[in-house]
């Protein structure tokens, strides 16, 4: 698989551009990186945040699958050149810079560290589940129905696609083991590097996320958190009744196996 830096290698750039961008544009004056484990709610909190208007559009900025059409945006091929026009067009207007990012997508990035690109005022959160198995049943849905969100504009066909869905339990028990790599992927990187992120869990996201567009203004305004400001996302739970059915069967014909990644799981702190 190409690593980052060889994907947006291929990008034609325009060097006066660039260099008027570099020199007219302001960069970001804070930075913030949410790493996120898939299905915790990552869509669901970037809208939460960039409805804020303060906070910027916390985007998956390194995901492969965009980051050719992003750096043609960007006007640049070469990784760092890509982190500074980010951090000049995508910051919010009070210089706020933020993205999202899984442990699979920063494995692809390769030798490129983006940890030194971004600077060190830099402040880092930490994104998962604390109910893992009904994790990996979302993202097996997902991947399987190929509806991955809903924004209040859930289709028939859509709902029809989900629904069509079967129980397999060989299938929940490879995406399982995806979103546990994942969560030991990323405690090695955070030893590696020394970091202590800001933890959050999906499930206070959606219960609470007034209490999280607020956590998030005053970890990265401090003093210059507004009282007042837009709490506001269209995206909505895609679970349905079949999501509880699969995971009693797959916790009864299971144990043993859940009871080992429980065992493997970093504690939720």
């Amino acid at each position: 698989m190409e690593t980052f830096e060889e994907l947006i290698s291929q990008i034609d750039v325009d060097w006066d551009k660039f260099r008027n961008d570099m020199r007219e544009l302001r960069g970001s004056s804070r930075n913030y990186v949410i790493f996120f484990v898939p299905r915790s709610g990552s869509s669901w909190l970037t809208d939460l945040l960039a409805g804020t208007c303060l906070l910027g559009e916390p985007e998956e900025w390194f995901n492969p699958n965009f980051v050719q059409a992003i750096a043609m945006g960007m006007n640049a091929n070469r990784p760092y050149d890509y982190v500074k026009m980010l951090k000049r067009k995508k910051r919010s207007a009070g210089g706020i810079f933020g993205a999202e990012i899984t442990y699979f997508q920063l494995a692809r990035l390769g030798s490129f560290d983006l940890l030194d690109a971004l600077g060190p005022d830099t402040r880092f959160f930490y994104l998962r589940r604390r109910n893992l198995v009904k994790q990996a049943i979302s993202l097996y849905k997902a991947v399987e129905s190929t509806v991955f969100h809903n924004k209040g504009t859930i289709t028939d066909e859509m709902n029809a696609k989900i629904e069509s869905v079967k129980y397999d339990r060989d299938a929940l028990t490879h995406w399982t083991n995806h979103v546990l790599q994942h969560e030991l992927g990323f405690e090695g990187f955070f030893q590696k590097h020394g970091l202590s992120p800001l933890r959050l869990y999906y499930e206070d996201i959606v219960t609470d996320p007034a209490a999280t567009a607020a956590l998030f203004l005053r970890e990265l305004l401090a003093n210059r958190a507004p009282e007042t400001y837009m709490v506001r996302s269209s995206h909505q739970p895609i679970a349905t009744a079949a999501n509880s059915d699969f995971e009693e069967q797959f916790r009864r014909e299971s144990r043993a196996f859940i009871a080992d990644v429980d065992a493997k799981r970093p504690a939720l702190l």
